[in-house]
């Protein structure tokens, strides 16, 4: 390592010893978010690997699909939403009053896992093509499966007389969803302990101590709201996921809804099947009817009153859309909230418009479960915010009305951190209480994550400070150069360092590496052991001290007995310099030609600890000058990340060959390499002239850089012209990478 570089790695040291990472900042950056996105992926394929060698038929096809749809985000928010999936996509809010009810940080990652671990439970385990049919059917009165047995009973009669309203259909779908949710959340979460576990459970069961902690007993609903069915579905989420009620010794009437409720819901409530799970919701529609109809009821009924109203509004202002407007919609399956109501994460496109406000319009729109049906969107917007408020306050699990997306609601209405000091009473068929504390969880995995993604934040934010600063002292090196060479056309460079590296640039750079390094490193064996065998000869024999005793000496008897290799050398025996052609003419193959040749030559360079520079140029207005280069190779870049930024090379401007030479020669000639070398691949005339850049090639030479221009494209008789016998002709693009390697395996060996 020379001594800039030393410098540089020492600053970058300081910067990331000096830097502390709250809390806030960890959950939201971009390290801990696709840490969270590797442990989605390891867990579907974790888990379909599993269930493929117990005999289920998932294909390896479809196992890596899975994995390769499934995309994560970490998103903050308002503390009412915490989690959502469409069935491909999570969203995650680390700004949850689940996540911030614990004070520790490694807790607060737990609960954040914990979603994860939830939200991943129903991509894998939830049948969403059934719950749609089930919506679908529902929304039209049709019973699907099969009708209840309930039926039959006086509420089953009155049942089957509401839904001849589609309105009631359509607020009735919402109900249902809602209730076959609560189920699923068991089923799935009991799929997880059964067969991932370990730490993935530890997760979990922290995220659902903050749910059982936080959430209400059955007196506690009645107090603050006197609707029964309120009551009585808080505890059914309870139950269906905890397997635990929050009864504070209530025995009123409605505790002969609850046995029947645990009856129905223990039946199915590990059951794989899922017509089985919703055939269960057909029936605890049935058995609630009394506790919901009349909510119901008044709900429709208010959205036809204002309906009425706005429609007479609409007709005397000669507006069709007037007051009735929709302001906003979210769209389904995205992930976004598509209402300001607390706890609504998820999209909503059967809950169109804003707060909550009701609309004349009618539109074709997804249901609770994703099925379509031409229906007044407030209806289920209005049905959506009171299920949405039912699950706040107990403290389970909810999906929105949106595209079939999933969220867990925010378990306490009231808001704080306030433990909830109701008795814990079990139902039947408990299997205990997952959100009861066993003790302390092994908080040694969460901190040695932590400390490794805050290291990695820490380090990537100094980079880019670092990478500033080097991107400065090249301009002002920059500015430094005598550009003379290129008469009055010659006014300067601006130097831009290459963009940061993406998401999605490490898996392009594999995909185009994958077939072309092995020409690199095959060369660079070679080389390695040619290099071997010449400085293996390059000994000195007769030292008093050496590496090895040389015996043809011990004659002698003056203790001159030794020998050592003249290695290593000081000095690398090569630097390389590469220009890349990124005018407007240049097409997709000649870019990509010039990105494989800059993967080969950073990844031979690389190993062989040979200093390399790799840039692209086009032309430039900025502060006078006429050139811009990109770097996108540097010897000193302190991220180790330059060959991801060799993929994000593009086309557009002039080109200005002869001030991008100029400049690149004058770094090169800083080197102290014992050789140097400058290829330039460029796909025609430059705006420099063939004189100019001959005079370029000859003062290069003068300093001992050795120049090849690689012409490209179907104008390389311009590029012949310009650089005469330092011309190479690449009329066949797929082989540029090979030839211009070979070239620097020659200079090498010079």
């Amino acid at each position: 390592m020379n001594s800039k570089n030393m410098h540089w790695s020492r600053k970058l040291d300081q910067l990331v010893e000096s830097k502390t990472i709250e809390d806030d900042e960890l959950f939201t950056s971009r390290e801990y978010g696709e840490y969270t996105q590797v442990q989605a992926e390891d867990m579907v394929t974790g888990i379909c690997g599993y269930l493929r060698r117990q005999g289920f038929e998932i294909s390896e096809m479809e196992e890596e699909h899975r994995a390769n749809m499934l995309r994560v985000s970490i998103q903050k928010a308002d503390s009412g939403q915490t989690a959502a999936t469409n069935g491909w996509n999570v969203v995650i809010n680390p700004n949850s009053s689940i996540v911030t009810f614990f004070p520790e940080t490694e807790l607060r990652h737990y609960a954040i896992q914990g979603l994860r671990v939830h939200e991943c439970g129903h991509i894998i385990f939830t049948d969403f093509p059934t719950m749609r049919a089930y919506g679908n059917q529902l929304e039209q009165g049709k019973w699907w499966p099969d009708a209840p047995t309930r039926l039959s009973s006086d509420d089953g009669a009155k049942l089957s007389e509401r839904m001849k309203d589609k309105n009631y259909c359509m607020a009735l779908s919402c109900v249902a969803h809602n209730l076959l949710n609560a189920i699923e959340d068991g089923y799935i979460e009991a799929e997880i302990r059964q067969i991932y576990g370990g730490l993935a459970t530890t997760q979990l069961e922290t995220t659902n101590e903050a749910l059982v902690e936080r959430s209400l007993s059955i007196k506690d609903v009645l107090e603050k709201q006197t609707d029964e069915f309120r009551a009585v579905f808080s505890q059914i989420l309870l139950y269906s996921k905890f397997s635990i009620m929050k009864l504070d010794d209530y025995s009123g009437e409605l505790m002969d809804y609850l046995d029947e409720c645990i009856e129905i819901i223990d039946e199915v409530r590990f059951d794989r099947s899922p017509k089985h799970r919703v055939a269960a919701v057909n029936e605890l529609l049935c058995l609630l009817f009394p506790l919901y109809d009349k909510m119901v009821r008044e709900m429709v009924e208010k959205f036809k009153q204002n309906q009425q109203k706005q429609s007479s509004g609409n007709q005397k202002n000669g507006n069709q859309q007037g007051g009735g407007q929709q302001t906003g919609s979210g769209q389904a399956g995205n992930g976004q909230s598509g209402s300001d109501q607390p706890g609504n994460s998820g999209s909503s496109s059967s809950a169109n418009g804003q707060n909550g406000s009701d609309t004349s319009q009618k539109s074709e729109s997804k249901n609770a479960l994703g099925g379509t049906i031409c229906v007044p969107d407030a209806v289920a917007q209005s049905i959506q915010k009171e299920m949405n408020q039912i699950a706040q306050q107990a403290g389970a699990s909810k999906e929105n009305s949106g595209g079939f997306t999933r969220s867990l609601a925010n378990p306490d209405a009231s808001g704080g951190n306030k433990k909830a000091q109701s008795s814990v009473s079990k139902g039947k068929g408990a299997v205990g209480g997952a959100g009861s504390k066993t003790g302390k969880p092994n908080l040694e995995p969460a901190e040695a994550d932590l400390n490794r993604i805050r290291q990695e934040i820490k380090r990537n934010d100094a980079s880019i400070t670092i990478e500033g600063e080097i991107r400065d002292e090249m301009q002002k090196e920059a500015d430094r150069v005598d550009y003379s060479v290129l008469g009055a056309k010659g006014r300067g460079v601006t130097v831009v360092r290459a963009q940061g590296v993406s998401a999605e640039a490490p898996s392009v750079y594999e995909a185009l590496a994958r077939d072309i390094l092995p020409i690199s490193r095959n060369m660079e064996r070679l080389l390695k052991t040619i290099i071997r065998d010449q400085e293996a000869d390059e000994t000195i024999s007769r030292l008093p001290l050496g590496s090895r005793v040389e015996a043809r000496t011990l004659y002698h008897k003056d203790g001159k007995y030794f020998s050592q290799h003249n290695f290593p050398r000081d000095a690398p025996r090569l630097a390389v310099g590469f220009l890349c052609d990124q005018s407007g003419s240049m097409s997709r193959s000649a870019l990509d030609a010039s990105i494989k040749t800059g993967i080969i030559l950073e990844d031979m360079c690389r190993r062989m600890e040979l200093p390399l520079y790799v840039g692209g140029f086009t032309t430039s207005d900025s502060c006078g000058r006429s050139c811009t280069y990109i770097s996108y190779v540097e010897p000193q870049s302190v991220d180790k990340k330059d060959k991801y930024r060799l993929v994000g090379m593009d086309s557009g401007g002039g080109t200005p060959t002869g001030e991008a030479m100029v400049y690149l020669a004058d770094r090169l000639n800083k080197e102290t390499s014992q050789n140097k070398l400058l290829l330039v691949s460029t796909d025609g005339q430059s705006h420099n002239g063939a004189d100019t850049i001959r005079a370029v090639i000859k003062q290069c030479q003068r300093k001992g850089i050795i120049v090849i221009g690689a012409g490209i494209g179907a104008c390389r008789e311009s590029v012949r012209r310009e650089f005469g016998e330092n011309f190479l002709d690449i009329s066949d693009l797929d082989t540029m990478p090979r030839t211009l390697a070979r070239i620097v395996k020659r200079s090498l060996l010079i």
